[in-house]
């Protein structure tokens, strides 16, 4: 009978070898065949067919039907560092797929829910600042159900002024209109 395993870590098992602290029978048994697999924000080409079936798995499991994601939600996925790896994208899908009431994801379904204890102060300024803008158009947008002369209205902008900011931060007016 032949048994196949699998095995992943993040750990350095050559150093843990080294030091006394991993087996090295047990290492040079599972080191058959390496395979080194960089972290997502190395791989920003997989984030969309990551997202596309964690989306349609999370759909079957709550029973939801969305069909995908705007343009300007897998734009924001796509621009993220993801340093919670794979698992960080699954959760923000699960989450959205969740919370959505629509039949697409948008910006305002997958973005950050809030910011773990002591996030803000690593945030350099000009970060900040975006998250708070990007933030502030889209719920301006979402007030004024995605006209976007209202909105300008709302932020004491000009409508020229808020569609450059909108253009910037990938943000579709579209997306928020009933």
């Amino acid at each position: 009978m032949t048994c196949r395993i699998m095995a992943a870590t993040n750990d350095d098992l050559e150093d843990a070898v080294a030091a006394g602290s991993f087996r090295d029978a047990l290492y040079f048994r599972l080191n058959r065949y390496r395979l080194e697999i960089p972290p997502l924000r190395e791989r920003p080409g997989d984030v969309e067919p990551l997202a596309l079936h964690f989306l349609s798995s999370y759909c079957l499991r709550f029973h939801k039907q969305i069909d995908g994601f705007s343009p300007a939600a897998m734009a924001a996925l796509q621009r993220d560092p993801w340093k919670g790896n794979v698992r960080e994208l699954k959760n923000r899908i699960e989450t959205a797929v969740i919370e959505s009431e629509s039949t697409t994801l948008t910006l305002r379904d997958i973005q950050k829910r809030g910011r773990p204890s002591g996030a803000l102060a690593k945030t350099r300024y000009k970060e900040a600042m975006a998250d708070f803008q990007r933030e502030f158009f889209t719920a301006r947008l979402q007030e004024a159900a995605g006209n976007v002369t209202h909105a300008a209205e709302n932020c004491g902008l000009t409508r020229q002024q808020l569609q450059k900011k909108l253009t910037q931060f990938g943000i579709s007016a579209e997306e928020f209109r009933p």
